[in-house]
């Protein structure tokens, strides 16, 4: 089944705050860019502790980028595992932002990870130059995120994920949020079709930004367990589904094509919701 391409725009406040926050949404953009960023932190205020990793990556390369942080920390009253990976290029997203540790009283672990891709394309034809066309863009979209664990008053287990791609005038715009008592996605598990309007030999603009965040904290509560937010299989360009035989497309890549997959870091692409021995009740919710 394949769907037709439409913005869904529930929880999208939520996702654009995400974005900003970690410097990943295209507005306006041009050129060839590519940007992959990653961050890890906890903060505990009771022990005046704070430790903060980034990793952020900016270039043109068809070979794509890719940028990541881990640590492990185990104060008093927040600690944990952290990992942020991003791989990026030209038409690819894959990525992890992933937290599993506890934070009591004051404190929180969190893990984001981000990106974009932006290029400049022309599509050409004999004899078809100034004249207006339209075509259909194929995408996929793969995410596996969840959580796991216990919270109680004034804590907080959550995970969010959103992913925008524009193709000259047309665009798409997915997210998802999860927490120890829903879980929603956007996602869809189908190929989307993108139809999108262009004219022969001027340049348009294709771009994609990429948004993941994960998060146990604590605001007089108390707070255990695993979030996750992961593009693992990446949010993929499939190629342009309808051109005829004597059109050409020009840009970094061959979009014409499905786009090249950038290798994932070395990051440990794992299942959302991981069974812990928790001391409390334990509650999970996922999407695959």
């Amino acid at each position: 089944m394949i769907y037709k391409g439409e913005s869904m725009h529930r929880y999208q406040s939520v996702f654009v705050s995400v974005g900003l926050a970690l410097g990943v949404f295209v507005a306006g953009a041009s050129g060839q860019m590519l940007t992959a960023n990653a961050q890890s932190q906890m903060f505990d205020l009771l022990d005046d502790f704070f430790r903060l990793d980034v990793d952020n990556r900016t270039g043109a390369s068809s070979d794509g980028l890719v940028a990541g942080t881990w640590f492990s920390v185990a104060p008093p009253n927040v600690g944990g595992v952290t990992t942020a990976r991003a791989a990026v290029g030209f038409g690819y997203f894959g990525g992890v932002a992933r937290v599993q540790g506890y934070a009591n009283v004051q404190g929180s672990v969190t893990s984001s990870a981000g990106g974009t891709f932006t290029d400049t394309v022309v599509i050409n034809a004999p004899g078809m130059q100034g004249q207006m066309g339209t075509r259909t863009a194929l995408l996929s979209f793969v995410t596996q995120s969840g959580v796991s664990g216990f919270d109680d008053g004034g804590s907080n287990v959550s995970a969010f994920a959103s992913v925008t791609v524009q193709v000259s005038n047309a665009s798409v715009s997915y997210g998802g949020d999860w927490t120890l008592q829903k879980a929603y996605s956007e996602f869809p598990i189908d190929v989307v079709e993108l139809e999108f309007d262009f004219v022969y030999g001027t340049p348009f603009t294709v771009s994609g930004s990429m948004g993941l965040f994960a998060v146990i904290s604590s605001d007089g509560g108390s707070a255990q367990g695993i979030a996750q937010a992961a593009f693992p299989g990446s949010i993929h360009w499939l190629g342009i589904s309808d051109l005829a035989a004597d059109e050409t497309v020009d840009g970094s890549i061959d979009w014409s094509k499905a786009a090249p997959i950038i290798p994932a870091p070395s990051a440990v692409w794992l299942g959302a919701c991981l069974a812990l021995p928790f001391a409390r009740r334990r509650r999970c919710t996922t999407d695959a």
